[in-house]
């Protein structure tokens, strides 16, 4: 790199890496991202455990404090995956 360019790039280098590209530059140093995309499904986000506990939780207000319970049921306000 020439001229402006050159101090362009080294004024980039010195501030690092942007936030929103942190992430994936992470993955792509580790190695990790080979893996995420060599094992779909693996590597997927805990949702199925967070839709249970949102469920037992939902069941649990209904059945321990009943006019909350039914106060959630009349605001239409239910666990994501029911």
């Amino acid at each position: 790199m020439l001229g402006g360019n050159h101090m362009l790039s080294n004024d980039s280098i010195r501030k690092g890496i942007p936030d929103y590209l942190m992430d994936l530059v992470w993955q792509l140093i580790s190695g990790s991202r080979e893996l995420l995309l060599m094992n779909p499904g693996v590597y997927e986000v805990g949702l199925p455990l967070v839709q249970q506990y949102h469920f037992q939780f939902d069941h649990l207000m209904r059945e321990q404090l009943p006019k909350l319970g039914q106060h959630f049921t009349q605001e239409c306000m239910q666990a994501s995956g029911s």
